[in-house]
């Protein structure tokens, strides 16, 4: 599930950040729009059952190598905790912005999600507050790529390995 969020998160980011440079009227544009939204909402799902797994563990899993320092280990218990929040933070201000005007998120024709309240008058905040926390995720997640690299090539430890 970890490998899950994350491949989805990044992609998402990637196609989020593409598709806000196409113009209106490119051929792709709308489609790009729907992916993102409907890949958005199976994000959420997917954050609500991360957070719920981790949840119901009610323990760290795997426990920290026994070798980290301190500041590692309070580092990396708060990097997995805003990354956590995040998961569910980007895709439902992504959902508010897409239902702000009252309509629901199409899942390609086939259901749609309803909205839950229409909210016009905050959907720049919401706009804000989406591309913000995406981009403050991957730079996180960058950042736990990056720690997770170096223990285990400079470290030589068991840290990647682990991840699950």
């Amino acid at each position: 599930m970890h490998w899950l969020c994350a491949a989805l998160a990044l992609g998402l980011t990637a196609l989020g950040a593409w598709m806000t440079e196409l113009d209106y009227y490119h051929p792709l544009q709308m489609s790009a729009l729907e992916w993102h939204r409907v890949l958005g909402m199976a994000a959420l799902a997917l954050g609500f059952a991360r957070v719920g797994w981790r949840a119901a563990a009610r323990r760290e899993y795997p426990p920290p190598l026994p070798e980290l320092r301190s500041w590692e280990i309070g580092a990396s218990r708060a990097a997995h905790w805003i990354l956590l929040a995040l998961l569910l933070i980007v895709p439902a201000t992504g959902y508010m912005i897409s239902t702000s005007s009252g309509a629901g998120v199409s899942v390609f024709g086939w259901f749609e999600i309803p909205a839950l309240f229409a909210m016009k008058e905050s959907r720049d905040l919401f706009e804000a507050a989406h591309w913000w926390s995406a981009y403050g995720m991957t730079a996180l997640a960058a950042l736990h790529m990056g720690a997770a690299l170096k223990h285990h090539f400079a470290d030589k430890n068991d840290s990647l390995r682990r991840m699950r």
